[in-house]
């Protein structure tokens, strides 16, 4: 799969039960956002997209099938 904006990453995550994005005190930026125990590191790439290996493995991190969401 191609390359995904930060919102479309969002989108895709919240439509398979993670919760957030939430910001770490102190920080400026959504930082992570959870499903049940996980807690997954979400990016901040500032305008560009998420590109395929780095959304490999944010699926790995996550616990996330390639059925659930199409990413990567």
């Amino acid at each position: 799969m191609s390359a995904l904006k930060w919102r479309e990453l969002v989108k895709c995550l919240k439509s398979i039960g993670f919760k957030g994005p939430f910001k770490q005190k102190g920080r400026p930026h959504p930082f992570y956002m959870t499903r049940g125990e996980t807690k997954l590191r979400i990016p901040n790439v500032h305008g560009d997209a998420i590109g395929e290996s780095l959304l490999s493995l944010l699926r790995s991190q996550g616990n996330i099938s390639k059925e659930e969401c199409k990413i990567a």
